[in-house]
């Protein structure tokens, strides 16, 4: 393979892996808007005395949520829509952190084995997300237009 050639497909990677290989069309970030409450909560294996049980929106099956939730309204610096221009009506969320919501998240997901997250949006679980990797500024949520609970988010979160 020529030299130009090499170094043109190591910087498409080092652009892949530094901004994402995903394309997205995105909304401006926001603050939460009034009124609002969004919290993420870490997902138990089985129900004990610090849970709730709540609903999977995707699988409908219920789910036990750890109280109280890792991270609330307070920690969360702005939000924005995002969309998936690779997968068309693959809406996204994207929760940007404070520096204190930052440490949080990731003093939560730094543990060796991968555990699920919900984000609720003013009561309602609208997506379950598995977490493979630490996360600690930002994160970005996919889901469903056909989830009512996700729609409402999405246009929450895209200040509509």
């Amino acid at each position: 393979m020529p030299v130009a050639i090499k170094t043109s497909v190591l910087f498409a990677a080092l652009l892949c892996a530094t901004f994402g290989c995903n394309s997205s069309e995105n909304t401006n970030p926001i603050p939460v808007p009034a009124g609002v409450v969004i919290e993420l909560y870490e997902v138990a294996a089985a129900p004990g005395n610090n849970t709730r049980t709540a609903v999977d929106p995707t699988t409908g099956n219920p789910i036990d949520l750890v109280t109280p939730p890792l991270i609330v309204t307070n920690d969360i610096d702005t939000i924005a829509q995002q969309v998936d221009t690779n997968q068309p009506g693959q809406p996204m969320l994207k929760i940007s952190l404070t520096p204190g919501g930052g440490q949080k998240m990731l003093a939560a997901t730094s543990k060796p084995t991968a555990s699920k997250l919900a984000l609720v949006v003013n009561g309602k679980v609208v997506a379950v997300a598995q977490i493979m990797v630490p996360i600690q500024d930002s994160m970005v949520l996919s889901g469903d237009y056909q989830n009512p609970g996700f729609e409402m988010a999405r246009k929450i979160f895209a200040g509509e």
